[in-house]
């Protein structure tokens, strides 16, 4: 078996795009679950590491969509 060497974005983009495509073809629930899901916890590390003020991937999206200077109190 030839060993194939990829970085965690590598990694993560492969996964969700393997999920997408069992999803639409669709294959066993479980291993699209389980695809989708790994693909998100190597997504939520870099994101960690990138902004850790954000709070995970939610609190990086909610600050593009909602810049703190635009965003609404409530």
């Amino acid at each position: 078996m030839t060993k194939i060497t990829v970085d965690k974005v590598e990694a993560a983009t492969r996964q969700l795009d393997e999920a997408i495509e069992l999803l639409f073809s669709d294959h066993d629930p479980l291993a699209i679950r389980t695809l989708a899901a790994a693909a998100h916890g190597l997504f939520a590390d870099l994101v960690g590491l990138a902004a850790p003020e954000s709070h995970g991937v939610r609190g990086l999206l909610r600050n593009l969509v909602f810049p703190k200077r635009t965003r609404w109190q409530v």
